[in-house]
């Protein structure tokens, strides 16, 4: 992560490639959180879970990845590691 920074390296993939573990399997639980509400919200296993109640969902965790992109990688993706990111993000 530290040569990224020194190198100035601005390829998302890489910087990607170089979380952590514990960040790796945070984005995995939230894709499996999210596959799941869909198969939850198209399979009608929770009456009032309904397919629009899902797309708030993804919505909402899509405005939160946008204003995390234009603020962090925009601007500052040198003053902090997207390791880091990812963690601070998953801790509330």
């Amino acid at each position: 992560i530290l040569t990224l920074v020194e190198d100035r390296e601005g390829n998302f993939f890489k910087h990607w490639k170089a979380l952590s573990l514990l960040s790796y399997n945070l984005m995995k639980c939230l894709i499996v959180f999210l596959m799941g509400l869909t198969i939850v919200a198209l399979l009608k296993i929770i009456p009032h879970f309904e397919l629009n109640n899902l797309i708030i969902v993804i919505a909402t965790f899509g405005q939160a990845f946008v204003v995390v992109w234009a603020c962090h990688w925009e601007w500052h993706r040198f003053d902090l590691s997207t390791d880091a990111l990812v963690k601070y993000f998953a801790s509330g």
